[in-house]
C-alpha cells in the first residue's frame, strides 16, 4: 500500500509518500506509476517556485518546503486532490493521509471505506521509521 502524508506546520510544508502499491509486478504496477507521475510533477512546480528539501529512495520520499507560500500550497493540495482520484479506483492500495489522520472527509466525499485514528496514534506513526507505512493504526 502506498500512503501519502500532506505535511503543514510551523516548520514548513511537504509531504511524504511511503510504500508500495503492489497492484501488479514491478514495471506493470499502473497504480504505482500515477502516484509517481502526480507527485514527481508537483515536485518539479514546487522546484520551480521555492526551495524544495528532498529525500528519495525506494519505497519513500520526502519533500520539504522550508518557506512555504500560497502557490506551495495550492500545488500540495492539486497533488492532494489528483490522488484522492486516483485513490478512488484503488482505493486498497494508495491512502491520503491530512496531519497524520486519514483525511476522513475526502474519504467520505469520494466513498472511502472508514477508519478510525487518533493524535496519539498519529504521533507514534510519525515516531517510527519512514520507510515503514504508516497505516498501522488501530
Amino acid at each position: 500500500m502506498i500512503n501519502v502524508y500532506p505535511l503543514k506546520g510551523g516548520y514548513g510544508n511537504g509531504f511524504i509518500v511511503t510504500g508500495h502499491a503492489g497492484y501488479a509486478p514491478h514495471g506493470a504496477d499502473i497504480v504505482c506509476a500515477s502516484v509517481s507521475a502526480v507527485t514527481q510533477t508537483i515536485v518539479m512546480g514546487l522546484e520551480k517556485v521555492a526551495i524544495v528539501e528532498k529525500n528519495v529512495k525506494s519505497g519513500y520520499m520526502l519533500i520539504e518546503i522550508p518557506a512555504p507560500s500560497d502557490v506551495t500550497d495550492i500545488l500540495i493540495d492539486m497533488m492532494v486532490e489528483g490522488l484522492l482520484h486516483i485513490s478512488l479506483q484503488h482505493k486498497d492500495y494508495l491512502q491520503v493521509w491530512k496531519d497524520g489522520y486519514i483525511d476522513e472527509d475526502a474519504r467520505v466525499q469520494r466513498g472511502y471505506r472508514t477508519t478510525q485514528s487518533t493524535r496519539q496514534d498519529s504521533i507514534s506513526a510519525r515516531a517510527h521509521d519512514p520507510i515503514t507505512p504508516y497505516n498501522h493504526v488501530t
